[in-house]
């Protein structure tokens, strides 16, 4: 792992000025949840709406929370101590020689584990990000800790790396190459995170062409590229700690030529013509863009091989149909591209409770196709017109600084209504029999949208360390969430729990023991 500086000297003590904006709370009403051992739960209680009171929305809740800016925590710089244990994640064992560190703008600490795996590190008050090492055989994710007391308890959990390793050769020679850049490429943003910053997630391949690089567990994906070469490979299902051999093929860049015509043939001047590459295990997400000459002839070159969307876009708002195949065999050329003639579409942008939205971004994208067709804004009414070709279908995209809405696969004629849905946050207070739970984890499991109209990405679980027992959860998108919380007191099934617009939803969850919770589900 990279090595980050411990602070010398002990605890130094930082003084920052906190500036805490509190945004104005009126009426309002939401449900309180609360929750039992079997998922279920009952209506009560009241809520503040963070948005408060008055005809339009406020400013939004504040931001989740950041280990740099964690306005509910005081920054007094207090000293303040972290101890706890790293543990094997599979087996719960202690683990000793762990690399702890801690880190945020105050600066970075590290420490090391004991022979029973207990760690205790000197910070200062405030909120700070957490990880736990050992070599490239283990690592766990970045944790927020939040130190709001002179002592506080966090147990870390570290999974073990799998390990792939291979030779790397030409693709028709089938000779190795050396000096190619391998690199892992998880699909988790996180996990790219915690790679680079500790064991490293890239290396070029040695002079006999081999390469061995650590990696998490689940779907590990490789990418390889050299001047005018890109190799890659996804290998699903690799177990923790796993042992993995892979050789990469890299195959040489390839190229495409042709010309963009009329409706009637007629060769279109100054067209753009939009060629975005992917490869389906890594998606490079790479765009290129051609201006075809007085003759409508185009040429791209020195594309990377995989699968390949191309379409054109005239001057007028006409365009093509987007053409998606795999150009990984080898050149392709002559290939024409008919522009259509655009139509007028038109639309309205609201709130949830009818409201225009004024002002709001519209970006228009048709489906299936990379880059941005036309942006507009909402006028007084909320209502916005754009032109596109008939052939095509359309997402559509509008956001102002309250929310965002959405819609996907929309046809010419099809009616464009887009509701903002102004995000809003999940509050609650945990509990043990013993009291208020000190140490857990809430974990999203199912979120269906209030809009129905996408699919929203569940969210990395957050570990809480409150003294009190409280988490906040904010900027989440309106729609009904399943969550799971478990602590040392056990777990909770916390279902149907409504977010509304721009409001917290308060929720109280019960921590018990897996079996007692296991004893009262209908068999």
């Amino acid at each position: 792992m990279r090595k980050r500086t411990a602070l010398l000297g002990g605890v130094i003590a930082i003084v920052a000025i906190a500036i805490v904006v509190w945004w104005a709370r009126g009426g309002g009403s939401s449900a309180k949840h609360d929750a039992t051992g079997d998922g279920s739960a009952a209506a009560s209680g009241s809520d503040d709406d963070p948005w408060g009171s008055g005809s339009g929305p406020k400013k939004p809740i504040r931001s989740g929370v950041v280990a740099d800016d964690d306005p509910t925590i005081a920054s007094t710089g207090a000293p303040a101590v972290v101890d706890g244990i790293v543990r094997d994640a599979t087996t719960k064992q202690p683990i000793a020689g762990a690399e702890v560190a801690y880190w945020s703008k105050k600066g970075e600490l590290t420490t090391e584990s004991g022979g029973d795996g207990h760690y205790s590190i000197e910070v200062t008050t405030g909120a700070w990000n957490a990880r736990a090492t050992l070599g490239d055989d283990a690592m766990s994710h970045a944790h927020v800790v939040r130190v709001d007391a002179p002592k506080v308890t966090v147990d870390l959990e570290i999974e073990k790396l799998a390990h792939v390793h291979g030779i790397v050769r030409d693709a028709s020679t089938h000779a190795p190459l050396a000096g190619v850049e391998v690199s892992v490429e998880p699909a988790e943003h996180a996990a790219r995170e915690a790679l680079e910053a500790t064991v490293g997630r890239s290396m070029l391949s040695g002079a006999d062409g081999s390469y061995k690089l650590a990696s998490p567990a689940g779907e590990v994906r490789l990418k390889a590229s050299a001047q005018g070469k890109l190799g890659h490979k996804a290998i699903p299902n690799v177990a923790p700690g796993a042992d993995v051999t892979a050789d990469l093929e890299l195959n040489r860049d390839v190229a495409i030529d042709g010309k963009v015509v009329d409706e009637k043939g007629a060769p279109v001047a100054g067209a753009i013509v939009t060629v975005f590459l992917a490869v389906w295990d890594i998606d490079l997400n790479h765009k290129r863009t051609i201006t075809t000459g007085a003759d409508g002839r185009f040429a791209a070159k020195d594309l990377e091989p995989g699968m390949m969307t191309i379409d054109a876009r005239g001057t007028d708002g006409s365009a093509s149909e987007a053409k998606q195949f795999d150009i990984s065999k080898g050149d392709v050329h002559d290939y024409v591209l008919t522009l259509s003639s655009p139509v007028a579409m038109r639309g309205k942008v609201t709130y949830a409770d009818g409201r225009a939205a004024t002002g709001a971004t519209v970006r228009v994208r048709r489906s299936g196709v990379a880059g941005l067709f036309a942006e507009t804004a909402s006028a007084t009414d909320g209502t916005f017109e754009v032109s596109g070709p008939r052939l095509s279908r359309y997402d559509f995209d509008a956001t102002n600084e309250y929310g965002r809405a959405r819609l996907y696969g929309v046809g010419t004629d099809d009616k464009i209504a887009l509701v903002i849905h102004v995000p809003g946050g999940i509050r609650g207070h945990v509990k043990t029999k013993s009291g208020a739970a000190t140490d857990y984890t809430v974990s999203i499991d199912r979120i269906q949208p209030a809009d129905n109209q996408r699919t929203l990405d569940v969210p990395a679980p957050q570990r809480y360390t409150p003294t009190d027992g409280v988490f906040e959860w904010p900027k989440l998108d309106p729609g009904t969430y399943d969550l799971t919380v478990r602590g040392t007191g056990g777990v909770v099934a916390l279902k149907g729990v409504v977010v509304p617009d721009g409001a917290w939803i308060d929720v109280d969850a019960l921590l018990e023991p897996d079996s007692d919770a296991a004893a009262r589900r209908p068999k």
